[in-house]
């Protein structure tokens, strides 16, 4: 079937095009926004999750920091004052045997370093940079090894004199051991000194502290005593604790401690506690430091290490499903940006339909205008040119004058198309009876189809459907479309017109025939005004037909398939079913 297609429809503006685009990316916009905001709000969520789980790891360590502290201060202000009497037992100080019995625990100790020492020297197993590293690490201020004749072997610096005569004795041989780490004398010596015979028997050792390594070595082992009793205790709640003095020296620990680096550091409220997460051959715990003071005065730092597996995993689960929830999240903002883009582009066609049918009615109205201008100035003479030629074609018959006559026809049948489309709107509703205006018709119309051999069928309800319509414009609506169902290219064809109810309140005219069919595209222009498969005239009576039908608050849909013919099927509101008068 040859299409014509004249005075395409312009393009519907780009501008919808470009703003359909607008409100997906807005909620996409607004969903990134909610989403940053959830992301947010759960890693506030999590820093808070880990503030509350340092808070609690800080205030423990703090109970034990404390407990710490305080013992250990109270031991190292009884070590060394049995000497000075000034405790009373009543008050539940120490007593001075007991303070004693401290006191040679701590010169005992000083004892079997300085013999280890001297051990390792014999066995040739100490060099110089090991033994000095040894007295920094030990809180040593001096050390010196001497023969039998008292002089220096090994040493880190000159034995003070008052100290050589101080030790005289011993280095004599006269006595194995003689100190004054408790009872300093200050005219003889600044220093606090042990000298002890060598573990040959030949030779002397001479160790000093002073002040700053002998408070060290008391609070070192007045921590160590601490510590020792805490390990003893069955409900250990920590996995170590370990305390530094300042300068990075071990004043006494309890378990392991992991020095790896890169721990991770979480929030604390106090600038003074540190808590780290730490995890390290598939171990995983909780270290917290703090700050520890003896006797008022800073002594160095409290490292606490807590197993953490069970609180590991809580945290682990809250990060899982706050992943999970973000999942659901971004799933959720690409299917609503999906859907919303698809609803725009559904809505865009929408709107691209509706203003072809705007323009199709503006061209409908300027036509109509048109319409009733030049009908009135060209059907008087043309009546007249008609009158004319039939008066030649009686008095001298001749095949010219009758296609005269027959173009003549034509053209005032476009007129009349011109006219009716201007009038379109101009509706006198009246019930009428769908079938008398279908069987007028049919009757019009029968012996047209009669001479081009087409046989026209009909099926009418038992009752009659009654309807309250513009009988001329919807006869004329009727017209068009069995007139373009017996135009459909196939001679001999057969047009099909059904009268049947939908329900009470809607009437189904079916007008099918079994003509060559229309493919989807020409469906889908097939009311348009400028669009035409005739090769002759300018396609006007499906689009009149539709716009009639249309404004009688009815609707029209056509299906179709290239060969196999044509359905037209017109739905109009009932009136009432019965018998006209």
């Amino acid at each position: 079937m040859e299409i014509d297609n004249r005075n395409p429809v312009s393009k519907v503006p780009s501008k919808p095009e470009r703003m359909v685009f607008r409100q997906p990316l807005a909620v996409a916009l607004i969903c990134l926004i909610f989403i940053g905001f959830f992301l947010i709000t759960g890693r506030m969520n999590m820093r808070a999750l880990d503030k509350a789980l340092a808070g609690y790891m800080e205030k423990n360590c703090l109970i034990m920091v404390n407990a710490v502290q305080q013992t250990t201060g109270d031991l190292f202000q009884y070590l060394g004052s049995a000497h000075s009497g000034g405790y009373d037992p009543m008050t539940g100080s120490l007593r001075d045997e007991d303070v004693l019995s401290m006191e040679e625990e701590f010169i005992n100790g000083l004892i079997d370093l300085v013999r280890e020492m001297d051990v390792s020297m014999e066995a040739g197993g100490l060099s110089q940079d090991d033994f000095e590293s040894l007295l920094s690490a030990e809180g040593l201020t001096w050390i010196s090894f001497l023969n039998e004749q008292g002089q220096p072997v090994l040493s880190n610096r000159a034995v003070p004199v008052q100290i050589q005569k101080a030790a005289e004795p011993v280095i004599r041989g006269r006595k194995i051991f003689k100190t004054n780490i408790f009872s300093p004398i200050p005219d003889q010596a600044p220093l606090r000194f042990i000298a002890l015979a060598r573990n040959s028997g030949r030779g002397t050792v001479l160790l000093g502290l002073d002040e700053d390594d002998f408070r060290f070595r008391r609070i070192k082992f007045c921590l160590e005593t601490v510590l020792r009793d805490m390990s003893s205790s069955p409900n250990k709640a920590y996995t170590y604790l370990m305390a530094n003095d300042p300068k990075g020296r071990i004043l006494g620990s309890i378990g392991t401690a992991f020095e790896e680096e890169g721990k991770e550091v979480m929030p604390s409220e106090k600038p003074d506690l540190k808590t780290r997460k730490i995890s390290v051959g598939g171990r995983r715990l909780l270290e917290t430091s703090a700050p520890l003071s003896i006797a008022n005065q800073p002594a160095g730092v409290v490292r606490l290490g807590l197993e953490a597996d069970d609180i590991f995993l809580i945290l682990s689960k809250n990060r899982q499903n706050f992943f999970i929830s973000m999942g659901f999240m971004i799933l959720i903002t690409l299917l609503s940006m999906w859907l919303l883009h698809r609803n725009q582009s559904r809505y865009l066609k929408e709107m691209q339909e509706m203003q072809q049918r705007v323009h199709q009615a503006e061209r409908l109205s300027a036509l109509g205008r048109l319409a009733a201008g030049v009908a009135h100035e060209i059907r008087n003479p043309l009546n007249a040119i008609s009158m004319g030629v039939q008066r030649i074609h009686k008095d001298a018959p001749h095949k010219l004058t009758q296609v005269i006559r027959d173009e003549i026809g034509r053209v005032n049948r476009i007129i009349a198309d011109f006219i009716g489309i201007a009038k379109t709107r101009d509706l006198e509703f009246q019930p009428c009876s769908l079938r008398r205006i279908l069987e007028q018709i049919i009757l019009l119309v029968g012996e047209e189809a009669e001479s081009k051999g087409i046989r026209i069928e009909t099926q009418w309800p038992e009752q009659d459907l009654i309807a309250s319509v513009d009988r001329d414009k919807i006869k004329q609506a009727f017209l068009n479309i069995i007139n373009n169902a017996m135009e459909s290219g196939r001679d001999r064809c057969t047009v099909n017109v059904t009268l049947e109810s939908r329900g009470k309140e809607w009437a189904r005219v079916k007008i099918a025939d079994t003509g060559n069919g229309l493919d989807p595209e020409e469906i889908r222009h097939i009311f348009d005004l400028d669009y035409t498969t005739k090769d002759k005239g300018l396609g006007l009576g499906l689009p009149l037909a539709h716009e009639i039908i249309k404004g009688h608050g009815g609707t029209i849909h056509v299906s179709s398939q290239p060969g196999a013919g044509s359905v037209f099927e017109i739905v109009l509101p009932l009136y009432g079913i019965g018998i006209m008068p």
